[in-house]
C-alpha cells in the first residue's frame, strides 16, 4: 500500500491540474533578450573546424549537403581554397568527424595547420 501512495503523488504531477496553473513559466519569457534586434544564441554552441580532402566546387556541394542534414547544426562554412569547413551548434566534433568522413576524409583541424 505504501508503495501505492507514493507512484500515486508522482502520478499527480503529470495531472490536468499541473498543466492549468499560472506559474512563473507562463508569464516570463523563455530566452531573455537583452540586446533588442539580435536573435538569442545558445550559450554553449560548440565551433568544430575540419580539414576535409576536397578538389571541386561538387567536393565542396557534397560536404555542404551532407552537413546541412545533421541534428544540431546551427551554422556552417565551407572555404574550398583552404579546404577547411566550420560548423557550429549543439554537436559533438568526435560526431562530426565521423559524419563528414562518410562522404569525404576529415579530420579535426590541428592549430599547427592554422
Amino acid at each position: 500500500m505504501g508503495k501505492l501512495k507514493k507512484i500515486a503523488k508522482a502520478l499527480d504531477c503529470f495531472g490536468p491540474s499541473s498543466c492549468t496553473s499560472t506559474a512563473r513559466f507562463d508569464k516570463d519569457p523563455l530566452i531573455a533578450s537583452s540586446n533588442k534586434g539580435q536573435l538569442p544564441t545558445l550559450e554553449d554552441g560548440v565551433m568544430v573546424t575540419l580539414r576535409v580532402s576536397m578538389h571541386c566546387k561538387g567536393c565542396a556541394r557534397k560536404v555542404e549537403k551532407h552537413i546541412s542534414k545533421m541534428e544540431g547544426v546551427r551554422s556552417f562554412t565551407v572555404d574550398l581554397e583552404t579546404k577547411m569547413v566550420i560548423v557550429v551548434g549543439d554537436i559533438l566534433p568526435y560526431e562530426v568527424v565521423e559524419s563528414v568522413s562518410k562522404v569525404k576524409s576529415s579530420q579535426l583541424w590541428q592549430s599547427s595547420l592554422a
